[in-house]
């Protein structure tokens, strides 16, 4: 076996390799793009609920708040009330 058929066998073998490991690198890519987007595609729903959530909870909170102020603020009114005739009933001993 000569100088020159080692290198052709070499040569072949290289091309062989490389052929090999782009293939692989290929088929890696296109498994990581369906991965990016089966990911993207169950990650939109759950954002999406997410959102709907977030607003239901806003307006649950919103409603909360407003009725208890005005409960708040009848109390004080009636506070501010029992407070005037006490005043009245003490002016008039």
């Amino acid at each position: 076996m000569s100088l020159g058929e080692v290198r052709d066998i070499a040569i072949v073998v290289l091309a062989g390799i490389s052929l090999v490991t782009t293939l692989v690198l290929f088929v890696t890519a296109f498994m990581l793009w369906r991965l990016f987007r089966v990911i993207s595609d169950e990650v939109r729903p759950i954002i999406r609920s997410t959102a709907d959530t977030a607003a239901t909870i806003k307006a649950a909170t919103t409603v909360t708040a407003d009725s208890h102020a005005a409960e708040v603020a009848r109390g004080v009114a009636s506070v501010g009330v029992v407070g005037k005739l006490f005043s009245l009933f003490r002016r008039g001993n």
